[in-house]
């Protein structure tokens, strides 16, 4: 049986903004895990003037010389483009986060919710890191991970569409959990 494409993270996290009530909204994959009083941290750089939201430093879990140089080469990506991906633990304003429309039905939906809030204002890194589970590059294989997740970086980054790329990553990724 074919998993329905209905399941898609994007309507999870746009369901998420929608039901919220706080201020301060915090966007956590299950597998990431965050730094100790990570809320304070959180609450000074949204004091800060124009800011919008932001993410945290990423590094993986378990210790791989080749998952330690990807982070190092993201964390290169995120501060030159501050456009984040969703295992950073992205915090944002909940009305900034419904004025953009949420997150897109698309890949990398996490990078196009950033592109869309630094209209609105400023994006910050916190410079503590989320630690995240490095199961997809264990179970699909390192580089092909890294070759599929570059491939899409340079559509994202020239702005072409990824709408034709997502079904078969949502048709992989469902089934394999």
């Amino acid at each position: 049986m074919e998993p329905s494409f209905k399941l898609q993270k994007h309507k999870s996290l746009n369901f998420g903004i929608k039901k919220s009530r706080g201020e301060i909204l915090v966007f956590l994959d299950a597998d990431t895990l965050v730094p100790k009083h990570f809320d304070r941290l959180i609450f000074s750089v949204m004091k800060k003037k124009h800011s919008v939201g932001g993410a945290f430093e990423m590094n993986f879990i378990e210790p791989d010389f080749k998952l330690s140089l990807l982070s190092r080469l993201n964390a290169l990506r995120y501060r030159i483009w501050k456009t984040f991906y969703g295992d950073q633990a992205i915090f944002c304003k909940r009305e900034v986060a419904i004025s953009v429309g949420g997150f897109s039905d698309t890949l990398m939906e996490a990078a196009y919710f950033c592109r869309s809030m630094k209209k609105r204002g400023n994006l910050y890194l916190i410079n503590q890191p989320v630690e995240t589970s490095p199961r997809r590059f264990n179970e699909e294989g390192f580089w092909r991970v890294v070759w599929f997740d570059v491939k899409i970086w340079i559509r994202f980054i020239f702005r072409q569409s990824l709408k034709n790329k997502a079904k078969g990553y949502w048709k992989i990724h469902l089934e394999n959990g």
